[in-house]
């Protein structure tokens, strides 16, 4: 267990010196002669309180370069004298010794003294923020974020923050996560990994009943619900006639979409997705082949269409001359046959 890590409340730059405490001694005295020279009468009222007045003055006078170092006890001292005379002298004696032996937690001593300093709080993450941009901190690189492949040989609690953050936002790319958590040598993470298989087939299984039968008229287009078509048929939780019954939907709803607006990249690389998914290699070649803007992704789709499509003479065409190189990384390993 680690402990709280705690600092003396009287740092030992305000501790006090022999010099101070030897000053501290002898206005205790004075004081207490003058107050027994006026109990027993032989000072009047007003020859005390100027007895006791110029006492505390040389004092304050002498004794200053004894408190250099930290002057909060000669201020104290100052004042509970100047109020009680020698009984605040011995006050202030008893709250030294008091405060010496005290350690208080160093995380509320510096709280405490931003609060008194009228320093703002502020956000732990603007904090960074302006830490770094000043130069006082590291930016942290790409190599410095854990990779979710790695995290899973890593700490136990780590793998299972990976697999709740992979139950809560589900995508198709952490299938192989989830493979391979359900064969890991730890017990408790195989276990983890089979309650979030099992939530998860559940909930994408019933969002497919849900959302498939009200997918509309093919006539409407629909891109946001299409994508979510398209990400429950590539889930891996769905049966193969049902993946092929959701991207049919999902393509459905993206033609009209895609024939009023073929020059939408994205919607019209949803639709190539599509029909990669459903094995239609030639309609897929074909529209290609009628893309008037081509990109190095599509160039790699081509020649997967042509692998699939056992094109040999057409493939070597392609792939003989000169193909910008794809900018995706991977894009080259999508156009390899699965």
């Amino acid at each position: 267990m680690t402990g709280i890590e705690t600092v003396p409340a009287i740092p030992f730059t305000a501790r006090l010196t022999p010099r101070a405490t030897s000053a501290l001694i002898l206005l205790l005295a004075v004081d207490a002669l003058v107050l027994a020279g006026f109990l027993v009468g032989d000072l009047s009222g007003p020859a005390a309180l100027v007895g006791h007045g110029l006492n505390l003055g040389l004092f304050v006078a002498t004794a200053r370069p004894a408190f250099a170092g930290d002057q909060t006890f000669l201020v104290v001292v100052t004042l509970l004298s100047a109020g009680a005379g020698p009984f605040g002298t011995l006050a202030t004696f008893v709250l030294y010794a008091l405060l010496v032996r005290t350690n208080v937690p160093a995380s509320d001593l510096a709280v405490w003294y931003r609060r008194i300093s009228g320093a703002p709080d502020l956000n732990r993450a603007e904090a960074l923020y302006d830490r770094i941009v000043d130069g006082r901190a590291r930016r942290p690189g790409p190599d410095a974020v854990a990779r979710f492949h790695t995290v899973l040989d890593g700490p136990l609690a780590q793998q299972q923050a990976l697999l709740g953050l992979i139950g809560l936002s589900y995508f198709p790319e952490y299938r192989l996560l989830l493979r391979k958590a359900l064969c890991s040598a730890e017990p408790s993470i195989r276990v983890h990994a089979a309650a979030v298989s099992v939530k998860l087939r559940t909930a994408l299984r019933a969002e497919f009943g849900k959302v498939c039968p009200n997918a509309g008229d093919p006539a409407d287009a629909d891109p946001a619900r299409a994508e979510r078509l398209a990400l429950l048929a590539d889930s891996g939780f769905l049966d193969p006639s049902e993946s092929t019954i959701a991207r049919e939907a999902a393509l459905g709803l993206c033609r009209p979409g895609l024939r009023d607006r073929p020059d939408d990249r994205p919607l019209r690389r949803q639709v190539f997705g599509l029909l990669a998914g459903l094995g239609r290699w030639d309609e897929l070649r074909a529209a290609l082949e009628a893309t008037r803007a081509r990109s190095p992704d599509e160039d790699a789709l081509r020649i997967r269409c042509l692998m699939e499509l056992a094109r040999a003479r057409d493939l070597h065409r392609v792939v003989g001359r000169p193909t910008p190189i794809p900018a995706r990384p991977g894009a080259t390993r999508d156009a390899l046959p699965r």
